[in-house]
């Protein structure tokens, strides 16, 4: 399986490194492809991960009130068959991408959504995600770490 994932960065100087870093240190297939969607950042942010990471390309953003904006820019430009957009702000747990090409694998026609968790690791309300056209995968959000369900729709 092919993966591109886009850091969407706005203003991340102080969350950047660890986004990049905990990124980094999945098992991450061969052949990824690592973007950097920059949306209108004035602290140096974007330039400074951009140097100092292997990213290929920087997409820059003109509008930083447009979050929409800078995903859709970068789908635009991914070059795999899987795109993972995460938020400068997140530190994805070790074999977080793994799990989720498992996910991808048995549902192959889903948006799927990892599990945000705060700080202290309690699970953050994040929504539902769907599988077209019959089923619903929904964490219950019981305090759990790692289940789902699948729920009809």
């Amino acid at each position: 399986m092919s993966i591109t994932i886009s850091v969407l960065n706005f203003q991340g100087k102080e969350v950047i490194d660890a986004c990049f870093e905990a990124i980094l240190a999945q098992d991450l297939p061969k052949g990824y492809e690592l973007q950097l969607v920059d949306n209108a950042s004035t602290d140096g942010s974007g330039k400074y991960a951009f140097e100092k990471y292997p990213i290929p390309s920087m997409i820059e953003a003109d509008n930083k009130y447009q979050f929409i904006t800078g995903l859709n820019d970068s789908f635009r430009y991914a070059k795999h068959e899987h795109v993972l957009f995460v938020t400068n702000d997140v530190e994805m747990q070790h074999g977080s991408i793994e799990r989720l090409f498992q996910l991808s694998e048995k549902y192959p026609h889903a948006i799927i959504q990892p599990t945000f968790l705060w700080p202290d690791l309690s699970i953050q309300n994040a929504g539902m995600n769907w599988v077209w056209p019959a089923y619903g995968i929904a964490d219950r959000h019981q305090g759990e770490f790692g289940s789902f369900s699948e729920t009809p729709i």
